[in-house]
């Protein structure tokens, strides 16, 4: 991927954050749809661990870290609709279910250059809140799925070509 010298998605909305579902839940071949009733924020949370090297250098003041384990999570709201596939879908991955293959990407399956995280997660809050006014909403809160074939791995995603989730080695500079 060509690299810009100069700010090209400056003007980017935060609104074009997504999430899709893969509906046909094949791995291998996956079957993306647009979740619609995502409301409020959508956030894609990826931390990762510092592990210190501890060395014996009475020379090194400086403390050193290594690489460790990511950790991801993706939240949000959704719109209370039992018959709505996108909220039966998430709900699905509660304890007692299936982990769900789903794709967040920093805007749409078509824009070239959105990226993101894929792979099958559970979801570990599905708490709701009917407000006196406005329509009800469950938040939702999915983590990287335990026991995972090698094409279900939780894993970063890049669009390099519209409508296609593609691995992404996070060691390159893109």
């Amino acid at each position: 991927m060509a690299l810009n010298s100069e700010l090209s998605l400056c003007d980017k909305k935060g609104s074009e954050f997504s999430l899709y579902l893969n509906l046909g839940n094949d791995c291998s071949t996956p079957f993306w749809t647009f979740h619609k009733g995502v409301t409020g924020d959508l956030a894609i949370n990826e931390t990762e661990d510092e592990e210190e090297l501890s060395v014996r250098d009475p020379a090194q003041v400086v403390k050193q870290y290594v690489d460790s384990k990511i950790d991801v999570e993706i939240s949000g709201q959704q719109v209370v609709d039992a018959l709505y596939e996108g909220t039966r879908f998430l709900n699905s991955a509660r304890s007692g279910g299936n982990p769900v293959d789903v794709a967040v990407l920093s805007g749409y399956i078509g824009d070239v250059g959105s990226e993101g995280w894929r792979g099958r997660f559970r979801n570990f809050d599905r708490s709701r809140t009917g407000p006196e006014t406005g329509a009800p909403n469950q938040t939702f809160r999915l983590k990287p799925a335990a026991c995972q074939s090698a094409n279900c791995r939780v894993r970063p995603v890049m669009i390099t070509t519209a409508g296609t989730v593609g691995d992404y080695d996070p060691a390159v500079y893109y």
